[in-house]
């Protein structure tokens, strides 16, 4: 299969993912649909001048996937929750090499629990901690967004370059 053509369909069945989640009959309030937050690692470390583990991944990796309103805007700490590592754990392996902590004080599983408590929270109703966990699973085996980037001649430059998604296919 064509490059451009394999990137296209992997952009078309996250979105298909992202929208069947939200044409689900099961609505939270205030829940309109997923963000897949991905970052580039270097950036991270830069950005929020933290000190990284070494060696920093140069892929992609998830950041976390976020509950957000119609505007786009994360929802954040909409409920409490029990302690869900007993379900991380089970994912433990699977979930390290996609969605690892990239800070150096912070272990991926109190990472995921930190992700868990701020944003899944908010979208209770639409699904529970495995189900997550697997469409997370599922969603960064498919997706490989530096690749998709690339084919679509976007490349790292050193610099801080805006990018109209627009022109992309």
């Amino acid at each position: 299969m064509e490059k451009g053509l394999k990137n296209s369909l992997q952009i078309q069945l996250l979105c298909f993912l992202l929208c069947l989640f939200s044409a689900s009959g099961i609505r939270a309030a205030s829940y309109d649909h997923l963000q897949l937050v991905y970052a580039w690692p270097n950036t991270f470390c830069l950005d929020r001048n933290v000190a990284c583990k070494n060696p920093v991944p140069q892929k992609f990796v998830l950041h976390g996937l976020w509950p957000s309103d119609k505007s786009g805007k994360p929802l954040a700490y909409c409920h409490k929750t029990a302690n869900v590592s007993w379900a991380l754990s089970k994912y433990e392996k699977q979930l390290s090499s996609s969605w690892p902590s990239l800070r150096r004080d912070l272990t991926n599983m109190k990472f995921w629990q930190y992700q868990w408590e701020k944003h899944r929270t908010c979208a209770l109703s639409r699904m529970n901690v495995l189900g997550y966990l697997q469409l997370i699973i599922t969603t960064q085996r498919n997706l490989d967004p530096l690749m998709a980037l690339r084919a679509n001649n976007i490349k790292p430059n050193g610099y801080r370059t805006p990018w109209n998604l627009s022109r992309m296919p």
